[in-house]
């Protein structure tokens, strides 16, 4: 239960949860739509959060960037069930993630 990510708490926390999670029991995160990733690594951006708690702001080559109660969290490293560990980069390639958001 500790390992799942409250995307209401600041950006920082989180990334520090994620790094104490690592390597087990690795940080947990669900999407609205039910899929649930594990998430290996994070950054915290200098970006402001101007979404919802949970609210995936951008979707790039660098990460997945994650509105936080305060502040963004980028997802560099990530784990789809019963797959290997991967960079969002390659996640993105093949699942979309437009309009979805982490639930809190």
């Amino acid at each position: 239960a500790e390992a799942w990510l409250d995307w209401r708490a600041p950006a920082a926390a989180l990334e520090r949860q994620v790094r104490a999670f690592n390597p087990w029991p690795v940080a947990d995160a669900e999407l609205n739509d039910g899929r649930r990733l594990r998430i290996w690594e994070a950054a915290v951006l200098a970006t402001p959060a101007a979404a919802a708690p949970g609210t995936i702001v951008a979707a790039s080559r660098s990460g997945i960037d994650v509105a936080t109660g305060d502040g963004v969290l980028r997802l560099v490293k990530i784990q789809p069930p019963s797959a290997r560990v991967m960079p969002a980069e390659a996640y993105l390639a093949a699942h979309s993630v437009a309009g979805a958001a982490f639930v809190a």
